[in-house]
């Protein structure tokens, strides 16, 4: 089958140039797939131009023509569990009301109905703007507060062709790997199902952050206190924001998805509480067993697309 075919209704929403915003400058590797991805689809699938890519602090929210399409990166942040990029999509709903807006796939999740109500009000009143849920509770929970175009899309990793991995891959040598997330989604588990001597670890890099990218988090720290300090400030801030782009797209993103696809490719059996985890791993052909978090992301993702995949499980715990 082509892995766009599930695409195809976000394909068709498309009909002009486009920016694609909210871009993951950070070293998750699982953020970092979701954006090859997204740039596999836009180069393979759509005949319109992108006319820019930015986070959240090298936008300026500039003026943009009424025609512009504006692509927000998918991923799995739509709620309250990191309100950042949900406070930045309400600010690029409020600013460009007459653009069309797409969101990539998402999982969703709110602790309360009520902030998801607030939020449902701020959507509504855009004309123009689909919503992708990556999973099936994710779209049902948007279709019974959110009044926009509704999607259920599969995960824009799997717009990544395997061949792409096939450079970076290493030799098998390990048996298991606890893939443990490091934040504030991991639920704590007793880990008495793994049978025999394994790994624990997270994405690999997010333990310390190398100098360089500490150097470009100070950068966009300047931008954002800079852009707004007159004609000097704001041209300084556009000029850096070129270069934290330029990096991040061509030297931070195709480097730490080498290293997350030499990290799993090592081993043979993984025990995951990460979605990019199972995603990347399942790509790579491996024995999956999903381990729960605390907000059903796995779960709910397994159960919408992936249940007639043998090699993976999920786990009692």
């Amino acid at each position: 089958m082509n892995i766009f075919e599930p695409y195809k209704p976000i394909k068709d929403l498309i009909i002009n140039d486009y920016i694609l915003l909210d871009l993951p400058y950070h070293i998750n590797t699982g953020d970092l797939l979701i954006w090859q991805g997204e740039l596999s689809f836009l180069r393979h699938e759509v005949r319109h131009k992108m006319l820019g890519y930015y986070n959240q602090v090298t936008f300026g929210f500039p003026k943009l023509k009424e025609d512009t399409v504006i692509l927000l990166h998918g991923g799995g942040n739509f709620g309250d569990v990191w309100r950042g990029s949900q406070e930045f999509r309400l600010e690029v709903i409020k600013k460009y009301p007459n653009n069309r807006i797409i969101l990539f796939p998402q999982s969703v999740y709110y602790s309360t109905d009520e902030l998801a109500m607030s939020d449902a009000e701020q959507f509504a009143k855009h004309q123009d703007l689909t919503i992708c849920a990556r999973d099936k509770v994710s779209f049902d929970y948007l279709k019974h507060f959110f009044a926009n175009s509704l999607l259920c899309i599969p995960d824009m990793a799997f717009c990544i062709d395997k061949s792409f991995f096939k450079p970076y891959i290493i030799a098998q040598t390990k048996n298991s790997l606890f893939f443990k997330r490091t934040d504030h989604e991991f639920r704590e588990v007793k880990v008495d199902f793994i049978e025999g001597e394994y790994d624990t670890s997270d994405w690999p890099g997010t333990e310390k952050r190398p100098f360089f990218i500490k150097f470009l988090y100070l950068l966009m720290i300047y931008i954002r206190r800079i852009r707004n300090k007159g004609t000097i400030g704001s041209i300084i801030a556009s000029v850096l924001s070129w270069f934290v782009n330029i990096i991040f797209m061509y030297f931070v993103r195709p480097r730490y998805i080498k290293r997350g696809v030499r990290f799993i490719s090592q081993y043979r059996n993984i025990y995951t509480t990460r979605l990019h985890g199972l995603i990347l791993s399942h790509m790579l052909d491996k024995n999956i067993v999903i381990v729960p978090n605390n907000n059903g992301k796995l779960e709910n993702y397994y159960y919408s697309w992936l249940t007639d995949c043998k090699d993976i499980r999920i786990v009692n715990c």
